[in-house]
């Protein structure tokens, strides 16, 4: 196995078909995946993963011992990301992949949002930089504050991304649809913010599934008054997509 140059191994758990080493070089943290990582190790390299991005927020991930990868479970070191706040709160930077596990990383669009490294010294540059895609998101309660939490997030995320110029596009239609949604379904929502190449991109998703009748509906702001007009008036595009257990309401703003 080709590791990744420098790593001083402090601890070693092991799932049935993956090893998990907790390390450490140049002074970053360092989980060292070896063996084949599947959807039953996943969630222990999820569970290891989760908890040394809270403790540590930059982290080297060396998958330089990877034989093999389930394409669906690489979506795992995003979503951590996402979940632990993103950029800049937690950093990750994957190392040492080899040519097929970078193609499977790229087929994914998973490097876009988690830079993968040849070396440690690599690794500890780009851990610095701000990924193509950042992702936050956050679940929101329903109560008369909702949307003041949304805008608060909207500012927030500006701030990190250093977008602040869309500070006010961005929390004028965080707070339309989070009220939206908790006006509506009267339970929780979840808002995520995302920014890539196209955009910045905000959708709150509710769990109530939505009829045809009630996306038809919501695609005509007219008809929902004054919030979602104004949400057409500040996105560039905008919609709603329904699945089995819910919906998102989405806008999208572009990035000048």
């Amino acid at each position: 196995m080709r590791r990744v140059e420098g790593v001083q191994r402090e601890q070693t758990v092991t799932p049935a078909d993956l090893v998990i080493e907790l390390a450490e070089v140049n002074g970053y943290a360092v989980l060292v995946l070896w063996g084949s990582l599947t959807v039953d190790s996943a969630t222990q390299a999820r569970a290891a993963l989760h908890k040394l991005v809270l403790d540590r927020a930059q982290v080297l991930v060396d998958v330089s011992g990877l034989r093999s990868a389930w394409p669906p479970v690489l979506a795992l070191f995003p979503s951590i990301l996402s979940a632990s706040g993103g950029w800049p709160v937690a950093r990750m930077v994957l190392v040492g992949a080899d040519e097929r596990l970078r193609w499977a990383l790229g087929a994914a669009t998973v490097s876009t949002a988690v830079p993968v490294a040849e070396s440690s010294d690599e690794a500890a540059m780009l851990i610095q930089r701000r990924p193509a895609l950042v992702r936050r998101h956050r679940a929101i309660a329903p109560s008369l504050k909702a949307s003041q939490v949304a805008r608060a997030m909207g500012r927030e995320v500006c701030r990190d991304w250093e977008i602040e110029n869309l500070a006010l596009p961005v929390t004028a239609i965080a707070a339309e649809l989070v009220s939206n949604a908790v006006e509506h379904t009267g339970g929780a929502c979840t808002l995520g913010y995302m920014l890539d190449r196209l955009g910045m991109h905000i959708a709150v998703r509710d769990h109530r599934p939505a009829t045809g009748a009630e996306v038809s509906a919501i695609r005509s702001p007219a008809q929902w008054g004054h919030g979602l007009s104004l949400v057409k008036s500040l996105a560039r595009g905008w919609g709603v997509t329904r699945d089995h257990d819910g919906k998102t309401v989405w806008g999208v703003v572009l990035v000048s």
